[in-house]
């Protein structure tokens, strides 16, 4: 089986505008090429910069823990940076923080 390759660099916008509207009818399946914007808006920092590759994996991660791609949450964020390797926000340390600032606007501490 011979392996081939698209040069997403070199092909047309109408080429590229038909990839990319074919992807997104494979988001949240198995066939997803890594083309299509996928995630919730919280995630487009991270991701907006990703390689094809690390789309397709973080993509698959997702599929496999069977996360709602529009949702955010803690899983979604370890998995992106597990896959791009770079530092992510925890939600967990700034929920807290939240309730603590809330805390203490509420009783006149801050």
């Amino acid at each position: 089986m011979a392996t081939y390759s698209i040069n997403l660099e070199t092909i047309t916008w109408e080429a590229t505008d038909a990839l990319l509207k074919l992807d997104e009818t494979f988001v949240g399946t198995p066939s997803y090429l890594g083309l299509a914007y996928f995630w919730a808006y919280e995630y487009r920092h991270y991701l907006r910069s990703a390689s094809v590759a690390q789309c397709k994996k973080v993509h698959k991660k997702w599929l496999e823990a069977d996360l709602d791609f529009l949702e955010t949450s803690q899983h979604h964020w370890d998995i992106i940076g597990e896959v791009l390797k770079k530092d992510v926000p925890n939600l967990d340390e700034e929920m807290q923080n939240e309730i603590d600032e809330q805390l203490g606007e509420e009783y006149g501490y801050c």
